[in-house]
């Protein structure tokens, strides 16, 4: 029947006789199609079997074949106008019945033609509308739970289902785009399950699949393409929707497994760090065996002074082709989210306090992109320059002392100073040096005033391993680096390799003279510090006689100068450890006195008690013998 012009049409009764009927044109079209199909239960039920647990069908050409037809069925206007909602209302009770079934099961759970049956019936606001009054956004968020986020679908089948939600979340996009009545704050929890979504695909699978597979890096562009298709919605949604869009997006990136090399809580540590041996299976990653393995041998190597040194000088454990991938996936998000068109910059710099936990998710970001940084990964030019200027702001600002319990912060911090990935020529520049700082002072806050923090489901090995990066790491690397200045000097090397160390030695003796209490003297460790001070002696008295009588402005005046700050900490921390040490002694020694002369009168007044004791008997015994001789008398 063709909706446009009128036709003959023959068709056949129940008794077998044949009947000629004259269409009249849109109208007769219209009531041939209710006669014979829109009434008809058939029809209602064959689009709700869409929503079908898997299998069903046994394969694929019935459903489609239901689909073409119902294409068809659509393309009349009064379908357009009239079916949908009906349809709609069909599908909904059909696929939500299935989820709430006591014979629920996710294995067979509706997947491939649900998401192009709602791009047939979605052709209009009222269809939109329909949507999400019935409840559909939840229907999709639970798809999106079993299929891209759950280990529900394996082998050639996750290609095709990525393909189907990417196909989908891209048409209801340019539907949101399309339609104002779709541009509210109900439609932001399907923008959530979207971005939740895309993330996952874009970790998982450019961690799974080889680059040389043609469909898969189509698939990852394509995800990519979404990405940008959401966050150029700025241009039609209200400022308040579009930041919760961003914010969501932050904290999924923050989330999800495989975007930053680090878990953002310590709940998922939790697990590995309780077994029996931390370095061996359940870890099934090499992301969580390199954290696991750095934070073990932290706690192990920092109880003695030769372990630290071995440690520092180790490269980094994270194999290139681990960090490098690491890398790609978080780069390619930020690339997405700084290069959209308006003021995403203004919007992400104005996140505050207010926004405490999407300001915490970017300081998670913002660590592992300094961790990135100092392996040497690649960053893309606009995310380089965005994050620096992000990480400097929240420098200046303290922020990173706020969220001085922010456990990305702590894997971050061990992870460089455990070993020689920490590059001592970024710290030459200036704002690097800072942003270090800044991040230092952070642990030091959640590590030696952990007692008065409200936080302390924090477990014992985060806790001796930071301890021992502050405490033994730090001062142990300090002075390797005294040694190679004192090499340095002594073999007339460049400037370059002085102050390549001497970056280092300007951060400790900075970290130091605002928080003095990093320096831990104790009976086990003096040594060391005695050690450390009389270096610090030599290259004071080294770089000195290198400036001879231009003490004042030579070319190592600030050097010295600095030096010389450390020095006296270091000889007033040794002053106060020896007082400690002699009152110490003093009072045990008046104590072990005390307890002599308090034995020596205790031990006195029992004999005279005893004495006493003994008199009392024979007085009594005599009294009583005196009574006896009266009493016989």
């Amino acid at each position: 029947v063709d909706d446009a012009t009128a036709t003959t049409t023959t068709t056949t009764t129940a008794e077998g006789k044949t009947e000629n009927s004259t269409g009249g044109g849109a109208g007769d079209s219209s009531h041939w199609l209710r006669a014979k199909i829109y009434d008809e239960h058939w029809f209602l039920w064959g689009i709700s079997e869409l929503v079908v647990p898997h299998n069903m069908y046994q394969s694929s050409a019935p459903a489609i074949a239901i689909l073409a037809f119902l294409e068809k069925v659509l393309s009349f206007d009064y379908y357009r106008r009239h079916g949908s909602r009906q349809m709609l209302t069909k599908v909904f009770k059909k696929w939500n019945g299935f989820l709430t079934s006591l014979k629920f099961d996710a294995s067979v759970y509706p997947r491939h033609h649900v998401f192009p049956l709602l791009r047939l019936l979605l052709r209009t606001e009222q269809d939109h509308a329909c949507f999400i009054t019935l409840g559909f956004p939840a229907l999709v968020s639970d798809w999106i739970q079993h299929f891209l986020l759950d280990d529900t679908v394996k082998g050639n089948e996750e290609l095709r289902i990525c393909q189907t939600a990417v196909t989908f979340f891209s048409f209801y996009v340019h539907e949101i785009v399309k339609y104002p009545c779709l541009q509210i704050a109900e439609i932001l929890p399907l923008i959530d399950a979207f971005l939740q979504a895309i993330v996952a695909i874009i970790a998982y699978q450019s961690c799974k699949k080889d680059e040389a597979d043609r469909n898969w890096q189509i698939m990852l562009n394509d995800t990519l393409s979404l990405l940008q298709q959401i966050l150029e919605l700025e241009a039609v949604l209200t400022p308040d929707l579009y930041a919760h869009i961003v914010c969501a997006l932050i904290a999924q990136i923050t989330t999800a497994n495989w975007i930053i090399p680090f878990y953002a809580t310590t709940e998922e540590y939790k697990s590995i760090f309780n077994t029996r041996r931390p370095a061996v299976p359940p870890l099934n990653n090499e992301e969580d065996r390199v954290v696991v393995n750095t934070f073990v041998s932290m706690q192990n190597v920092g109880k003695s002074e030769h372990g630290v040194q071995q440690c520092l000088n180790t490269s980094s454990p994270w194999a290139s082709d681990t960090k490098h991938l690491h890398a790609y996936r978080l780069m390619v998000l930020l690339q997405k989210l700084v290069s959209v068109p308006r003021d995403a910059h203004t919007l992400l710099f104005a996140i505050d306090a207010s926004h405490d936990r999407t300001q915490s998710s970017l300081v998670s970001i913002a660590y592992a992109f300094w961790f990135y940084k100092m392996l040497h990964c690649a960053i893309p030019a606009e995310v380089e320059t965005f994050m620096h200027a992000l990480l400097l702001h929240y420098s200046k600002q303290g922020v990173f002392r706020k969220y001085q319990l922010n456990v990305v912060g702590w894997c971050t911090f061990c992870s460089l100073v455990a070993n020689n990935a920490l590059d001592y020529a970024m710290l030459r520049q200036p704002d690097n040096f800072q942003i270090l700082l800044q991040m230092t002072h952070a642990i030091v806050s959640a590590v030696l005033y952990e007692n008065q923090l409200p936080h302390k489901k924090c477990m014992k090995i985060f806790l001796h391993a930071k301890r021992n990066a502050l405490l033994k790491f730090l001062p142990t690397r300090f002075e390797l680096c005294l040694d190679a200045l004192i090499a340095s000097v002594a073999s007339s090397n460049t400037d370059a390799v002085f102050e390549e160390y001497w970056s280092f030695v300007a951060f400790y003796v900075t970290l130091v003279r605002e928080n003095e209490v990093i320096v831990n003297m104790d009976a086990s460790y003096i040594a060391f510090w005695t050690r450390l001070h009389d270096k610090t002696t030599n290259t004071i008295q080294l770089l000195t006689s290198l400036d001879g009588d231009n003490t004042d402005n030579g070319k190592y005046s600030s050097s010295v100068q600095c030096l010389q700050q450390f020095l006296y900490i270091l000889d007033r921390k040794m002053k106060e450890f020896n007082d400690k040490t002699v009152a110490a002694a003093a009072a045990t020694t008046t104590e072990t006195d005390r307890d002599g002369s308090m034995n020596t009168v205790s031990k006195t007044q029992t004999k005279k008690k005893a004495q006493l004791s003994i008199k009392l008997r024979e007085g009594s015994q005599e009294s009583s013998s005196q009574k006896n001789d009266e009493s016989n008398s």
